[in-house]
Formats: C-alpha cells, structure tokens, sequence
C-alpha cells in the first residue's frame, strides 16, 4: 500500500478515528502514550524557561496528542497530517488556544515542509511505521529540529508476536539495536528506549473489563523487570540533535 493508499483510508476515517480509542482497554494505551509525550515536553519547558517551545506534531490525527502539546502556556504548536480530514478536525478544535500556528496537509515521505532548525520539540506517534523509507524522513526530522532539540516517536518492534500480526495497513518496524545504530548514523544522541506493551494488541483492544486490565498493568510491569524494553511490542523513543 503506497502513501496515496494511507491517505485515502485515513480521509474516509476522518473524526470516526478518535472513536477507536475510547475503549477502556485502549485508553490504557493512550495514557501511556500521551504521558509519554507530556513528561517529555514538560522537560524541555522546564530547560527552555522563559522562552517559547516551538512544537511540531507530525501526524496529528484527531488530536489526541495534540491537546496533550498546546496546553502548555509556553509552547508555539504546528501540527501536520498526510491527511485534509484529519487536518480540518485538529484545526477545528486547537483554533483559539493562544500557542495555536497552524496544522496543515503534508505527505513526510516527501519531505517535512519546514524549514531547518525550526522546532525545539518534535513528536511522531504511530506515524513513522506506515512508510517505508522512515530512515530518511528521522533524518528530515532532524533537519527541522533546532540544535539540542528534542523527538520523540514509535516504532513497531520487530522482535515481538504483535509485530507479525496483520492490520489494516502494512507495517515498517526495526528492533532495538538497529534503532540505535540508525539514529546514531543520523547524528542523534542521548537516546533513551522506554518501556513498551508486551502483550498483544488485541488483548487491550477487547478488553473493557476494569480487574482484567488492572492485571494486564500488573502483567506489564512483570515482564518489564524481568525484559526491560526487549520484546515490547512498540518501541517508544526519545532523542536530542
């Protein structure tokens, strides 16, 4: 499925994306993953005070990371999506938020179109695995990010069950040593490999029963003591330029 393909089915999804993730299963990944991203840009705020945190979140989808970014009184958001659907939600709801630049259509397997050094932060969530030249596009990443500027992103892993089961769209993933090696060749540094989900995806995606996920959590950090990161099923990740 090339990119034209991945912007046709997220067009037709349009707002009904953001319904996929209200599922009490799937709210305990979206916590993870908006905490994930929060704690990080709260650090960078922190270090940057009293300047201004200019932001970019590549594919911003219905917001849900989105909202986590604006909130903070100090940073100046942009947002970019592959899809025009996408892009008229997000822009509808983070219009009127004082940090608000702007979100616009923008394919990154094409090029990031910003110009270099402009962002001190970058997210991108469950976005790099749809294309398949995602080496290139972190090595664009790192063109618009400012020096000392921070990403974070998501990769499938490839050393874990869930890497091999089938989605809607193909999947492009990398294992833990062969991200480091990529992101040290691209001039990345200080980069820090979080724990992940181990447990398949479908397990949380049917799942609303509140004890059962409570053990599921429990599970988790298990797995985590005696694994670390290894076999998460996503790798979540953050580095500096």
């Amino acid at each position: 499925m090339n990119n034209s393909s991945i912007k046709k089915f997220y067009n037709e999804l349009g707002g009904e994306y953001s319904k996929g993730w209200v599922n009490p299963g799937m709210k305990v990944i979206s916590n993870f993953e908006e905490t994930f991203v929060r704690k990080t840009l709260e650090g960078v705020v922190e270090e940057m005070h009293p300047n201004k945190v200019c932001v970019l979140d590549i594919g911003v989808g219905s917001g849900r990371i989105s909202k986590n970014l604006i909130s903070f009184d100090s940073v100046s958001y942009y947002g970019v999506d592959i899809a025009d659907t996408m892009v008229s939600v997000v822009k509808e709801s983070l219009t009127g938020y004082p940090g608000f630049r702007e979100v616009k259509t923008n394919d990154i397997s094409k090029g990031i179109e910003y110009e270099a050094d402009k962002f001190d932060f970058i997210s991108c969530i469950r976005v790099l695995k749809y294309n398949s030249n995602w080496k290139w596009i972190l090595g664009d990443i790192y063109r618009v990010l400012s020096k000392d500027g921070t990403l974070v992103f998501t990769l499938p892993n490839r050393c874990s069950l869930n890497y091999f089961s089938r989605g809607k769209l193909p999947m492009h993933g990398t294992t833990i040593k062969g991200i480091r090696s990529v992101l040290k060749d691209l001039g990345f540094r200080d980069v820090h490999i979080e724990r992940g989900f181990k447990m398949p995806d479908i397990m949380y995606y049917v799942t609303s029963n509140e004890k059962l996920l409570r053990l599921y959590v429990v599970l988790e950090e298990v797995l985590y003591r005696l694994l670390g990161p290894a076999f998460s099923r996503g790798l979540y990740i953050t580095c500096r330029k």
